[in-house]
């Protein structure tokens, strides 16, 4: 259900000959949905606080011949609690769109879910708000 409704989200409206996004994902883990969509030619910056997390996704991207060069995802450090965060998203500055699968933001507080939800509104492209 989750890839489908990524599918829905960020592929439907967009060709498959060519690359869509970019879209940030927040909490990627082994970086399976950032695959996905990668597969469906959607560049993805996937991003996870954890360090191990983010090796295997980098490993298990590496290991995967079916995903197209220029749309393979980019995978870093990102940690929510940051307040300086959006300087870690360097070079990509505007996102198409933003999702986050799991409890990635479980341990934030509302206070600062509320800043996150709107620093992130302006990193999206304004035509996708």
């Amino acid at each position: 259900q989750t890839w489908k409704d990524l599918d829905d989200a960020f592929t439907t409206t967009r060709s498959k000959s060519k690359q869509a996004g970019p879209i940030l994902e927040i909490g990627c883990g082994t970086g399976e949905d950032a695959l996905h969509l990668a597969s469906k030619h959607v560049y993805v910056l996937a991003t996870d606080y954890s360090q191990g997390m983010l090796r295997k996704a980098r490993k298990k991207c590496s290991s995967n011949t079916t995903i197209p060069r220029d749309c393979q995802p980019t995978f870093k450090k990102l940690d929510l609690r940051d307040s300086h965060y959006d300087v870690s998203l360097e070079p990509i500055h505007k996102f198409a769109g933003v999702y986050y699968n799991f409890g990635g933001m479980n341990n934030l507080s509302p206070e600062d879910i509320g800043h996150l939800a709107h620093e992130l509104s302006e990193l999206i492209y304004p035509e996708a708000k």
